[in-house]
């Protein structure tokens, strides 16, 4: 089980599915061993959407498919995110390691 403690006592598993957060600080998705800081409702609905229709077991992977071929600028906010979640794993690894 993978867990974040943070210096105010806190505790976050992050293992299992996505799913939605809210601490004292704010909403998170967390999950799939990560720990994602979401600015509102509609980008936790987002994130955790957009899991789920990239899902293999969902089978709507297909139906993504077709969507990315119908919005270009889908594919280009999927990097942008995959990039933010990419961010935000590196600044909490940062933390952890100067804890450590």
């Amino acid at each position: 089980m993978t867990t974040i403690r943070f210096t105010d006592g806190v505790e976050v598993h992050t293992s299992g599915p996505l799913r939605r957060l809210e601490l004292h600080d704010g909403l998170y998705v967390v999950g799939n061993s990560m720990l994602i800081p979401c600015e509102s409702e509609a980008e936790v609905r987002e994130m955790l959407e957009g899991e789920l229709a990239n899902s293999p077991s969902s089978g709507a992977a297909a139906a993504t498919n077709v969507a990315a071929e119908e919005d270009p600028l889908r594919a280009a906010r999927g990097i942008a995110v995959a990039l933010a979640i990419a961010a935000v794993m590196w600044a909490v690894i940062a933390a952890v390691w100067a804890l450590a």
